[in-house]
């Protein structure tokens, strides 16, 4: 299968989508191929502005850590492969493909049994799970969207910690309604006993993400800000602290960067607690080695 024909095979599976509970084609799909799905950890990253510079923060950490880190940057363009990142390298058109016909050949087996084929987001998923698993990632950055195949890794996901960026001062003034959307759409990433890490929100957020937090007994961390502190901010890079994380840098492409990088902190630290060896100076690495964050990244 040429990738060419891969993106038509995806294409043509249609966009209808199935309730986001169930899945039971794609867990059919999935299992057929192994299940790729239950060998990955992942970050979930969800919220409004901020999300892919969180995501490069806690992906450097990691990679600084040691650890062969995916990263998935979302929504899908018409070359879905850019998307999808192991330790810095995108998966090329030639494993794209080669996910592709593996599916392909899975699926025709189960639609002779009687199967429906799984949607174009929940292929797009698949495909997703059997690249970063080929790569053998142990751990995975995703930086969701309000897009079908964000919905579709939300639930199918093995989350360790869900990650909300914050909102900024700017965004502060925008009615209820438009400031507790993302944070719904971010409780659907959130399980049964996985962390929750938040940057600032108003407090109509809080309220969303406290409630999710109680409902499925998972606990919540909020990043400090009155321990943020700026000690040199006239150089490149910027100097900051952060409880007790000193002599921290980070090149400032926008004026709330420090505060994105403090999400990044307390994810590793959280991390930590879950078992992943991250030091102090892999903190302090990752943050300083994300030097390029382009006015389009800022703005997602």
């Amino acid at each position: 299968m040429t990738y060419e024909e891969a993106r038509e095979y995806i294409k043509a599976a249609g966009k209808e989508q199935p309730d986001f509970l169930e899945h039971r084609n794609l867990k059919k799909l999935l299992f057929a191929l192994g299940s790729p799905e239950e060998r990955l950890r992942f970050v979930y990253i969800a919220g409004s502005r901020g999300r892919r510079a969180v995501q490069r923060f806690i992906s450097a950490i990691l990679g600084q850590a040691g650890y062969c880190t995916g990263t998935v940057r979302l929504p899908l363009t018409e070359q879905p492969e850019m998307a999808v990142c192991a330790d810095g390298e995108h998966i090329s058109c030639k494993r794209y493909a080669e996910a592709v016909e593996r599916i392909r050949q899975a699926s025709d087996k189960l639609e002779q049994e009687g199967y429906d084929r799984p949607t174009e987001a929940q292929l797009e998923a698949a495909v997703i799970f059997l690249c970063l698993d080929r790569e053998r990632c142990e751990i995975t950055v995703v930086e969701a969207f309000d897009d079908p195949v964000s919905e579709v890794l939300a639930v199918m996901i093995n989350a360790v910690c869900s990650v909300f960026v914050p909102i900024l001062p700017e965004e502060e003034h925008a009615g209820a309604t438009d400031r507790e959307e993302p944070a719904v759409r971010a409780a659907a990433a959130i399980r049964p006993g996985v962390p929750i890490v938040t940057g600032r929100q108003p407090e109509s957020v809080m309220r969303v993400l406290a409630e999710e937090a109680d409902h499925n007994n998972s606990n919540l961390r909020n990043v400090s800000l009155d321990r943020i502190v700026m000690v040199d901010d006239t150089q490149q890079p910027n100097l900051f602290e952060y409880k007790y994380h000193k002599n921290l840098k980070v090149w400032p492409d926008e004026q709330w960067q420090a505060e994105n990088a403090a999400v990044a902190v307390e994810t590793a630290e959280l991390l930590g607690d879950w078992g992943f060896d991250i030091s102090e100076n892999a903190i302090r690495c990752g943050l300083e080695e994300v030097r390029t964050l382009t006015a389009d990244v800022t703005a997602q």
